[in-house]
């Protein structure tokens, strides 16, 4: 080994006599006390989540026609990308027997 990694070794043992003198002991933090857990907040939190989506389902039964044709109408952000150049080539099938000329005087 040469000397710059004697250097870098005792630099790392130093990092680590540190680190160890700052840490508490393993034995010391599995002994902690854990804390309680209480299920009153979420429980709480989960009737207020069944109570607002009951009310919403009572509410939009009167309007399901309503709500069908909005989703029957609806298109995509994206939908005018689709309509590309010569895609009526792209719904077509090519005749094998036709000439291209007969074909380009359609």
């Amino acid at each position: 080994m040469s000397e710059q990694d004697h250097d870098l070794e005792e630099r790392f043992a130093e990092l680590k006599r540190y680190d160890r003198g700052r840490v508490p002991r393993y034995e010391r933090i599995v002994g902690l006390p854990r804390g309680r857990w209480r299920p009153a907040p979420l429980l709480a939190a989960a009737l207020l989540a069944v109570a607002l989506g009951g009310g919403l389902i009572l509410r939009s039964r009167g309007s399901r026609s309503a709500a069908a044709s909005w989703l029957a109408d609806w298109a995509s952000p994206t939908a005018a990308l689709l309509q590309t150049p010569g895609r009526e080539l792209m719904t077509t099938v090519p005749s094998v027997s036709e000439s291209v000329i007969t074909l380009e005087a359609q």
